[in-house]
């Protein structure tokens, strides 16, 4: 497995005229620890930035009480999305990075998917639970299925809820020292 590369001229499999990172987020702490490496390496590779969010709705019956409102539920959720990228936004502006954005209701998988392909995006980064059991035997990995469906390569990085052991903690190695080939194993 090749590692990528730190600078935007020896990234090799990225097309130097155009490379756009894909960066799916449900705003979660998976995704929080991600968007500092997809911002950096966004600014590393001169790349455009796509942040998605997907909205996955399905209908609620409360028991003879209705159907939830999915509209309005969609409407709120689109509100409070919008509003966490725009903070987004601002942070990549401010390290020069062009983003822009997308809200969408679908599967959360798919969605990904028809993004990447719709908007040749030549990477997707996103953040993973390193989680194992129920939680994953019952949802499954969406970054897992995304490897071996997604039209372009997928990055993971990954979070564990555990804190960091004290030889770790502390602000986070430069990218170059993250995107090392020493920290990427062979299959």
């Amino acid at each position: 497995m090749k590692a990528l590369s730190h600078t935007a001229e020896d990234a090799e499999g990225l097309d130097a005229s155009r490379r756009i990172l894909l960066f799916p987020t449900d705003f979660g702490p998976a995704a929080q620890r991600a968007w500092s490496y997809v911002l950096e390496l966004a600014q590393a590779l001169a790349a455009d930035l796509l942040v998605l969010h997907v909205l996955e709705l399905m209908p609620a019956d409360f028991g003879g009480c209705g159907m939830l409102d999915t509209l309005t539920v969609e409407e709120s959720l689109r509100r409070a999305a919008e509003g966490l990228l725009a903070r987004m936004r601002g942070e990549a502006a401010a390290a020069g990075v062009s983003m822009r954005t997308e809200v969408i209701v679908g599967t959360v998988r798919t969605a990904i998917v028809r993004v990447a392909r719709d908007a040749e995006v030549s990477l997707i980064v996103m953040g993973t639970w390193c989680g194992e059991g129920l939680r994953r035997s019952i949802f499954g990995s969406i970054a897992e299925w995304l490897v071996w469906h997604a039209p372009c390569p997928v990055w993971t990085v990954g979070y564990a809820p555990e804190p960091l052991a004290a030889s770790t903690a502390g602000e986070a190695a430069p990218l170059q020292d993250r995107l090392s080939p020493q920290r990427f194993v062979s299959v």
